[in-house]
């Protein structure tokens, strides 16, 4: 089938690079005391429930009072919902729920904790709130050239030659009009549910089988994005309740971004702050949501996190982090990844390289001046816009890092020991060109590969650099987008794909539940950019044209997902056409054909993913041994410090 260029750029305008779409810790920091996260359900000092009222669900309730109206008594206050109806099914929204104390002052880079004071005034959901961040200088460059390469036929234009830089093409401070964000404040702690009125109504009706619960963690290369950026997920109730079966719950969340939720290293460890907030704000609302789910007719024990790209490998990480698979509570029973993208980074260095940039970019010269800025500061919110908006082409300045506490290793490195919660079921897969996003379309030859593996990471060895020459090879005679199609390839196994390779083979090879399963998927439909899938997911809010071919796929996608959140099995109709993953079985969903990508069809077939390229990049290559061993062992001696607290 083929389509007119007018209506291909039609679909990329709307479909390409979605992304712009068990240990207790007492903290003490210069007079901080009493703030603490773990994975265990610790009641705060104004919860007046006890563990047994936690465990089943809810230690909120419904405000009886409140007649017809959907206000819940929630801490920190009550909250109301309005009823959206202008789809079916109808369904409540309640918006901008507290679920951590605003992390400012002395919170500032440190660990979350619950709201401390009662909100007299009832949440009705009103303001916007999103967690300080900025775009990306790079991203326009990469949406022009997605379309580019999309339509390619094999040559690309000779703009693409030239290297594109923050020195040469995108400079911060840009002009407010095209770098403002609205609502952007570090009071943004805040989570969003969605319930399907029917599911509502009979919430006190069901004491057995309670509706399921899907939690969405945004993606944005963990620098941008918000709980709303996808919309409704009106697809979702949809394809829920199409065979008249129990509906679905959804839950949207915040979490620190940028500066705010990714600085590392020894010296921002030293100093006393603590790395990877992002993921222990998310950690916060995955145990906000097992406390009061319940409150909302939802199953605390039927719970499946969702997310894309970023989102993705934050799943990953909580699966990896020994404070997590060693809980005596599960926060998720199923995941549902896609595309889990981050670049593995296990040189501590440029983390605190990153840290003291920032100090330099806000003008500070301590931990104790940056804590000591009021509120919403310009000068930390132009900071993290500085060097998220500089950052270079493909990449993303902040993200996870290891520090010895919640991510102890790479987390292909841990999945390939075993250490991981080996108990969750996996839906999970990516799309064929993921890493098209985020290739330097400037790069054509295999020097050219070799200098940008150097720059992502300096002192890589010989062998490894021999390793990438033999496996990717630029071939003469070839075309422009051929070339480019090779760096694209790496950089799908080095950050994308082969992570999907390292959770299923890890899950299969070490889980001893019988229930526990996994199903993989390539999604193959054009553009089959990054964050394509989620575009499906979400539909009819995002946009596919709105007819045939787009939406029987999109519909079956849907209907995938939420049968593999309520049944652990994303067989539609109850036909058994998509396999389990296992030893003797490697399959693969195809979504879109992968010979045509106009070929919306669905079919299962082989797992195409290189197997021997993923267990190479697994062993993360990127520094000379002697160096490797010597991050394990200081990793090691982090972890038993972690434990004797």
């Amino acid at each position: 089938m083929k389509f007119p260029v007018f209506v291909l750029k039609f679909l990329l305008a709307f479909d390409l690079f979605t992304y712009a779409s068990a240990v207790r810790l007492d903290v003490s920091r210069n007079g901080r005391e009493n703030l603490r996260l773990d994975t265990s359900p610790v009641l705060d000092s104004h919860d007046t429930h006890n563990n047994d009222e936690w465990s089943e669900g809810g230690v909120g309730k419904v405000d009886s009072s409140a007649g017809d109206e959907y206000i819940v008594d929630i801490w920190p206050g009550k909250h109301k919902g309005f009823l959206i109806d202008d789809n079916e099914p109808s369904y409540i929204r309640w918006s901008n729920i507290q679920y951590g104390e605003a992390p400012v002052g002395e919170l500032r880079f440190s660990l979350p904790v619950k709201p401390w004071e009662l909100n007299e005034n009832v949440n009705e959901g009103k303001d916007y709130k999103i967690c300080p961040q900025h775009k990306i200088g790079w991203l326009e460059f990469a949406q022009e050239f997605g379309q580019t390469y999309a339509l390619s036929t094999g040559s690309i234009p000779p703009k693409w030659n030239y290297p594109i830089s923050p020195a040469n093409n995108y400079t911060y401070p840009i002009p407010p009009e095209r770098s403002s964000t609205l609502n952007v404040t570090e009071d943004c702690l805040y989570l969003d549910v969605m319930v399907p009125k029917k599911v509502w109504d009979e919430r006190d009706q069901r004491s057995f089988l309670r509706p399921a619960v899907i939690v969405w963690i945004h993606g944005g290369g963990f620098v941008f994005g918000h709980k709303n950026q996808h919309g409704s997920p009106i697809g979702l109730f949809q394809a829920a309740e199409s065979k008249e079966e129990q509906n679905v719950i959804y839950v949207t969340l915040n979490y620190r971004l940028g500066a705010f939720g990714f600085l590392g290293g020894d010296k921002y460890l030293d100093d006393g702050g603590y790395a990877n907030l992002g993921l222990q704000d998310q950690l916060l609302a995955l145990r906000w949501v097992q406390e009061n789910i319940g409150v909302f007719g939802g199953d605390p024990g039927r719970v499946t996190v969702m997310g894309q790209s970023a989102g993705a490998s934050s799943i990953l990480h909580h699966i990896t982090s020994p404070s997590f698979f060693r809980s005596s509570r599960s926060y998720f029973q199923k995941a549902i990844l896609l595309s889990p993208g981050f670049y593995p980074q296990p040189n501590l260095t440029l983390e605190d390289i990153k840290y003291t940039k920032f100090l330099e970019a806000s003008g500070k010269k301590s931990m104790d001046e940056l804590i000591a800025e009021p509120a919403d500061s310009p000068a930390l919110l132009n900071a993290n816009a500085e060097l998220t908006y500089n950052s270079s082409y493909g990449l993303f300045y902040f993200g996870p890092n290891i520090d010895g506490l919640y991510v102890t290793d790479l987390p292909g490195k841990l999945l390939a020991k075993g250490n991981f919660q080996n108990g969750i079921s996996l839906l999970l897969g990516y799309t064929r060109n993921d890493g098209v996003a985020f290739t330097p379309p400037w790069l054509r030859s295999s020097s050219d590969l070799r200098g940008y593996v150097k720059t992502l990471f300096p002192g890589t060895p010989e062998e490894t650099m021999k390793f990438v020459d033999d496996n990717y090879p630029f071939l003469s005679g070839e075309s422009e987008k051929d070339k480019i199609r090779h760096v694209a390839d790496f950089l799908d196994d080095l950050a994308i794909q082969c992570n999907t390779h390292y959770l299923t083979n890890a899950t299969v090879k070490y889980s001893r539940n019988k229930f526990v399963r996994v199903y993989r998927y390539v999604f193959n439909a054009f553009p089959a950019f990054h964050g394509t899938d989620a575009d499906y997911i979400y539909y009819p809010e995002k946009p596919l044209l709105g007819a045939f071919p787009w939406r029987p796929l999109a519909q079956f996608m849907q209907r995938a997902i939420v049968d593999f959140v309520r049944y652990i099995d994303p067989n539609p109709e109850g036909v058994k056409t998509w396999e389990a993953y296992t030893d003797s079985v490697k399959k693969v969903m195809n979504f879109g054909s992968p010979h045509n990508p106009f070929n919306f069809s669905t079919a299962i077939g082989p797992d195409l993913l290189d197997a021997a390229k993923c267990e190479y990049w697994q062993n993360a290559p990127f520094y000379p041994q002697a160096q490797r061993v010597d991050n394990d062992i200081r990793r090691g001696e982090e972890l038993v410090i972690q434990t004797d607290l």
